[in-house]
């Protein structure tokens, strides 16, 4: 009895440490990625929603240079904007041409104006503060690694499950209100490719009741590694100048 117990017991310690060795491996595939000159990623997003819901889907270019500036490129069903960062500045093109992300966010208060997505996506960049959220973006993907749930190897491929409370809900805005899902699930899985993270895909299910839910799928590649080349607009340079 005492054999069996103590055999059980160094399965689970051994399953644990195999967990945490890969999450080890994660960690510093997806260090080893931030650490590059820059790099260009593309994410894909699709999945099914309610009418209840507005989400949007589709894919977003981001080139990226680890000296604090990227170009991000964001095409969706009804429209397309493009966002640059450079350290703690931002800039939008708008139909009015570039402005400042946080003029963006506050020059569109009327509901029924078309430009309410260039607010919208303006606010994406931005913390609680109103702070240009800075590069490198790794940064994120490297927390939310840290929380992983039951992270093991399947093909080749790191896959664990994300907590309910990484998921968050449903925000409707700064000074608004806020909805969490009764239910909710989340996967994400890593290809890493000679020590450095390559891919990843997140596939989440939010059930908010009443038929009301999310189902979605964001796939992300990462590409010309070291050899990406951006080129900022003289306009939007112009704003980001000190």
């Amino acid at each position: 009895m005492k054999t069996a117990l103590l055999l059980v017991l160094f399965a689970c310690a051994a399953a644990a440490s195999s967990a945490e060795n890969l999450r080890d491996d994660l960690i510093s595939a997806i260090k080893k990625l931030g650490e590059q000159r820059n790099y260009t990623y593309t994410s894909t997003s699709s999945g099914t929603r309610s009418r209840l819901t507005r989400m949007t889907y589709g894919t977003t270019v981001c080139q990226v240079e680890t000296t604090g500036l990227a170009v991000f490129t964001i095409m969706r069903t009804n429209f397309t904007n493009v966002v640059v960062i450079q350290g703690s500045q931002g800039v939008i093109k708008t139909e009015d041409g570039w402005k400042t992300l946080a003029d963006a966010e506050d020059r569109v208060r009327n509901p029924g104006d078309a430009r309410r997505t260039t607010r919208t996506v303006a606010r994406g960049f931005l913390n609680e503060r109103g702070e240009v959220i800075p590069v490198p973006f790794t940064t994120g993907i490297e927390k939310r690694a840290r929380v992983i749930k039951d992270l093991k190897m399947v093909d080749d491929v790191m896959v664990g499950e994300l907590p309910p409370e990484e998921l968050g809900g449903r925000t409707f805005g700064p000074g608004t209100f806020s909805m969490s899902p009764i239910k909710s699930r989340g996967t994400v899985k890593y290809w890493i490719k000679e020590g450095v993270l390559v891919k990843t895909e997140t596939k989440t299910a939010q059930d908010y009741g009443e038929d009301d839910y999310v189902e979605s799928t964001t796939v992300t590649e990462f590409s010309h590694v070291g050899t990406t080349r951006i080129t900022v607009p003289e306009e939007a340079l112009k704003l980001l100048a000190p």
